[in-house]
């Protein structure tokens, strides 16, 4: 069984697109966990206009916080994200955005892919813009993913859109710690640290759309203030920290 995790707060404008492309490929079986920051659009009716018994809606209250420049936006997502993998109950969840397109085969060469022993996958996407032009061909092309300290840590390319992995990586990387960081850095972690390296697929599973309200990392270089970089990284090595400390109390 798939569980398809998607935090949503006002993606109207892009969710029915993006929810197409991942129905068509998922079993009677499969569910989408949808988990809502209270979206003041019609986010929820588009949602709801699809009386599919596979998409379950979850409210999650999204709580003001005091964090500063990146960390607040990475806050709400990382809150909102949690609640929705509270709540699955697959054997493999994927991770997805409200605002690409999952392109035709995902779920098949991922699934494959598990088959092959794999417990924790990411895979290349296409980056495209509002109007589906293609910005870069191959994210894999610009960040060189590779499973090394450096690339998971000093120089991250997680990316969560592009993610799966499985219940067992899910029991490990819940509850999320107190201090955030990216959900997708903190669950990939929660595998590598424990000693499984990343499955790679280097085909691009995904049309990644990238715009002025993205969260997540892209292609483009980032415009993060260096306090930023600085104390992220510090938190980065921290989180390391927490999943020893929890590895060594089980």
């Amino acid at each position: 069984m798939i569980s398809v995790c998607i935090p949503t707060y006002n993606g109207s404008k892009y969710i029915k697109e993006q929810l197409d492309s991942i129905l068509i490929q998922l079993s009677e079986n499969d569910e989408i966990i949808i988990s809502d920051d209270r979206s003041t659009d019609d986010t929820i009716s588009i949602i709801e206009s699809y009386h599919d018994d596979r998409i379950k809606i979850f409210i999650h209250e999204k709580i003001n916080n005091s964090y500063k420049g990146p960390y607040k936006n990475i806050y709400y997502v990382y809150r909102n994200i949690e609640n929705a993998l509270k709540h699955a109950t697959g054997d493999y969840i994927f991770l997805s955005d409200q605002d690409d397109i999952w392109l035709p085969h995902k779920v098949e060469r991922m699934m494959q892919a598990f088959s092959d022993g794999a417990i924790h996958i990411q895979h290349n996407n296409t980056l495209i813009d509002n109007n589906h032009n293609v910005l870069l061909d191959s994210y894999f092309s610009f960040v060189k993913p590779a499973n090394t300290f450096s690339r998971i840590v000093l120089r991250c390319f997680i990316q969560g859109a592009s993610m799966a992995f499985t219940q067992t990586v899910l029991k490990w990387s819940l509850p999320f710690p107190q201090n955030p960081i990216s959900h997708d850095h903190w669950i990939a972690y929660n595998a590598y640290f424990r000693g499984y390296d990343m499955t790679l697929i280097n085909e691009p599973l995904l049309l990644y759309r990238r715009h002025d309200n993205n969260v997540s990392p892209s292609g483009n270089k980032s415009s993060n203030p260096l306090w930023f970089k600085l104390s992220y990284r510090f938190r980065l090595v921290w989180a390391i920290v927490t999943i020893r400390l929890r590895i060594n109390k089980n």
